[in-house]
């Protein structure tokens, strides 16, 4: 796992990936809420890839969505690449 900082001013970044592979990106920042997101980079295009990322202020009661937990077909164990993201939400350690 790979970690980036983004710019103070922008929020930007820049991150050099191969291709021909799946990638999970995760978002932090305090006082907000933790962001994941999937992409497919299996098709190496050799074209940037371009993810805005919005993240919402933490509050109490907030709801999340949790998008990188995987499974085989017709099973019901978590794969090891879901482990990141119970770590970054707390709820595992």
């Amino acid at each position: 796992m790979a970690q980036v900082t983004s710019d103070s001013v922008t929020g930007e970044y820049l991150m050099v990936l191969p291709g021909g592979s799946e990638y999970a990106l995760y978002v932090n920042r305090p006082g907000f809420l933790f962001q994941s997101l999937h992409f497919n980079y299996t098709q190496n295009t050799n074209k940037p890839v371009v993810k805005d990322i919005a993240l919402q202020p933490a509050q109490q009661n907030a709801k999340v969505v949790l998008n990188n937990l995987f499974f085989d077909l017709n099973e019901y164990e978590l794969k090891p690449e879901s482990i990141t993201e119970l770590k970054e939400r707390w709820w595992i350690s």
